[in-house]
């Protein structure tokens, strides 16, 4: 009986192995912080510490309704913001965790700051050193939902970052919602064959030592 119960918990753990991780493997994916409020022009924080972000460069956290957003926050009352000044662009980045080999993509909404004249910020989405998608919200438009391409993850610590690309005079874009999709790497045919036959092995055995 005890063989039998961990062939049926090494079968299960397969199966646990490959299956979908619904939940957003990134913290404060919509950027909320008491660092900064809203509704005022000084509403925003450039480089601000002590969130699950890392900023860099002309980068920050911005209220809704304040001076570098324009507009309101798709969700809760803050959003991340890009911004590239006289030629230098910035970047915000997190740092996640997987337990296992995974496809990873990401998505977010994005759009260009609401209160000022100039195009938006064109981007990029990187996952460690690998761009997975480049994004130019439309000029004008509401918050859009962007979507990067998947990429095959090993399991350990990984980073994921968004930059700015440089512009000048002075180009932003506000970024919020950003979500994860996590599938985890199909187990191969081989090793289900295997755990299934290590029930039937431990199945004929129990049998023979009955018919004994």
């Amino acid at each position: 009986m005890k063989k039998i119960k961990t062939a049926l918990s090494i079968v299960t753990l397969l199966a646990a192995s490959s299956s979908l991780h619904a939940a957003n493997i990134l913290q404060d994916s919509s950027f909320e912080t008491d660092q900064v409020g809203s509704g005022y022009w000084g509403a925003q924080i450039y480089n601000p510490g002590g969130t699950a972000w890392n900023f860099s460069g002309y980068s920050g956290i911005g209220g809704a309704w304040g001076g570098i957003t324009g507009t309101y926050a798709p969700d809760g009352t803050k959003v991340g913001f890009l911004q590239s000044y006289n030629g230098q662009a910035g970047s915000f980045s997190q740092q996640f965790s997987l337990g296992q080999s995974a496809n990873v993509s990401f998505d977010f909404l994005a759009r260009d700051r609401a209160n000022w004249g100039f195009q938006d910020l064109s981007f990029n989405v990187l996952v460690d050193s690998t761009v997975v998608g480049s994004f130019n919200p439309v000029f004008g438009s509401d918050y859009t939902l962007f979507l990067t391409n998947a990429i095959l993850l090993s399991a350990g610590t990984h980073t994921l970052t968004f930059q700015g690309i440089a512009a000048s005079p002075d180009y932003s874009v506000l970024i919020d919602q950003v979500n994860s999709n996590v599938n985890a790497v199909p187990v191969p045919a081989a090793v289900w064959l295997f755990g299934s036959g290590l029930l039937g092995m431990f199945g004929l055995g129990k049998r023979k030592i009955n018919a004994a």
